[in-house]
């Protein structure tokens, strides 16, 4: 359907319904008066110079634009170049720190905890606490036969102590067999 067509052009639906739904609809409905496009009435010609003129008023007067403040921006600035700072700081810190030596005791650590995670969780945690438990009651002897002064700083625990080390006894075969039991083994342990 073209715009400004005729009424001999206008499109009527072929369906059985149409008729009786239009004569309903249309009750009520004003005519629409038809205007064609393809011609401009006298007075927009008119309208159209004066559009013209007021766009190049428009952009011949000079906008006042915000100015920013600059001293605004200052601030997060500042707050961003403290916070950069400071976590330049905080990992020099963190690379200048000593590594964890490694002994015998850290290898030997690593040693049981590779072993016990191969076994069973249930059988790996009662064998975990029976280790604790041994390691426990010989540091709570150790810590009863001795005079022991503790002296702490920012990082570091020291522990100061007057009583001799304990030492293995490798002549028990039971501490080492296959068949003996990590009691057994522990319990071997003496002082000199």
């Amino acid at each position: 359907m073209g715009t400004g067509a005729s009424a001999k052009g206008v499109y009527v639906p072929k369906l059985a319904w149409f008729t009786v739904a239009n004569s309903f609809l249309r009750q009520n409905a004003e005519e629409n008066e038809s205007e064609s496009n393809l011609t401009l009435p006298e007075n927009s010609a008119n309208s159209i110079d004066e559009a013209i003129e007021e766009t190049i008023e428009i952009q011949n007067t000079p906008m006042m634009l915000p100015s920013k403040s600059k001293k605004r921006n200052r601030p997060q600035i500042n707050k961003i170049d403290d916070s950069l700072d400071n976590a330049v700081k905080i990992l020099k810190e963190v690379a200048t720190r000593p590594a964890a030596a490694m002994n015998e005791f850290s290898i030997f650590g690593q040693h049981v905890a590779s072993q016990l995670q191969a076994l069973p969780l249930i059988e790996a945690l009662i064998i975990q606490e029976e280790i604790q438990k041994l390691i426990t009651s010989a540091r709570l002897r150790y810590v009863q036969r001795s005079n022991v002064t503790i002296s702490s700083s920012a990082n570091d625990v020291t522990y100061h102590s007057t009583a001799s080390l304990y030492t293995s006894d490798t002549t028990s075969d039971s501490a080492f067999s296959p068949t003996g039991s990590i009691t057994n083994c522990f319990q071997n342990w003496t002082q000199p």
